[in-house]
């Protein structure tokens, strides 16, 4: 991704850019999840799901493998890696109604943390989850930028 930065401004108050080509390596790491027991009051009778994986909280690393842009790192960022730990809430309602998810599996007692990662990532892979991830490591790393 390029991402423009103001490097200064030139003598006559102009801002002077820089656009860093910005290469992510991603890494992810589970950390923890939450269930909720979900009855669905729209069918007869009712059914009860117990302990659907409602959310899952995993660790998001961000490397910018571009070494070129380390002289442009905030105050106070001593390497190019950023993380962060976020919260993927997961279509448990849809599953628990009986709306056929794509990757979610029953009984939720037999999955994984796997399989609870890859559901996050696949959630944090569509485009515009992926450009807001881009976008906020980048920010945390060398500031606000023109993009």
């Amino acid at each position: 991704m390029n991402w423009t930065i103001q490097t200064g401004t030139d003598s006559e108050g102009n801002p002077v850019t820089t656009t860093l080509n910005v290469q992510w390596n991603w890494t992810y790491e589970y950390v923890s999840h939450e269930t909720r027991d979900f009855v669905d009051n729209n069918c007869m009778p009712q059914r009860r799901q117990r302990n659907m994986v409602k959310q899952v909280a995993m660790r998001v690393t961000g490397t910018d493998t571009t070494t070129a842009n380390a002289s442009h790192l905030l105050e106070g960022q001593s390497d190019q890696t950023h993380s962060e730990i976020i919260h993927v809430a997961l279509a448990w309602r849809h599953r628990a109604a009986g709306e056929s998810v794509s990757g979610f599996l029953t009984p939720y007692q037999n999955v994984t943390e796997t399989q609870m990662l890859n559901w996050a990532k696949a959630i944090m892979a569509e485009s515009d989850k992926a450009m807001a991830l881009e976008t906020g490591f980048a920010t945390s790393l060398y500031g606000e930028g023109d993009n």
